[in-house]
């Protein structure tokens, strides 16, 4: 996941510190599952209405645990609260929209599906490259951010396209 935030971030003209805080918050935005009981984070099936309650609330258990820390910035803080926002105003945990959710929370969450989709997870398998961009363009389409997803697709067909290095 920080390796295609940072990728996407450095490909969108973000500067040292940005990639910085975007790379810290990539690496640290599911912290918040260790508050989340292990047979919830898991389960091989579809979560309860009950568990739902109790897995939304990993982005604010993150924010509390990186602010713990002491060095984590507020910024960074930011995005690991609202990685789970959509686009559409579908997510959470505060339901933003468009560009009330902040530009990197909006990477991460390209960068986080993408990841999602193409590791296998208990329940199935890992899709295709191919695959995973055309479930986030027909399926997720209006729960990303339209020009971040397709500046991500763009960069990573350039990265496939490219010549392999010596």
């Amino acid at each position: 996941v920080t390796v295609y935030a940072l990728a996407l971030g450095a490909g969108r003209g973000y500067d040292r510190q940005e990639l910085l805080d975007l790379g810290t918050a990539a690496f640290l935005h599911d912290v918040g599952m260790t508050a989340i009981p292990e047979e919830i984070v898991q389960k091989p099936g579809p979560l309860t209405p009950h568990e739902w309650v109790t897995m939304r609330r990993h982005p604010h258990e993150g924010r509390a645990l990186a602010a713990r820390g002491g060095n984590i910035s507020w910024t960074v803080q930011d995005v690991i609260v609202h990685h789970q926002e959509r686009y559409d105003g579908t997510g959470y945990p505060d339901g933003l929209r468009g560009e009330e959710i902040p530009e990197s929370a909006r990477i991460l969450a390209v960068a986080d599906v993408f990841d999602a989709l193409t590791v296998e997870k208990p329940w199935r398998g890992a899709h295709s490259l191919f695959h995973a961009l055309k479930v986030m363009r027909d399926e997720l389409g209006d729960g990303l951010d339209p020009v971040v997803l397709r500046d991500f697709i763009l960069a990573l067909g350039q990265l496939l396209a490219a010549p392999e290095a010596a």
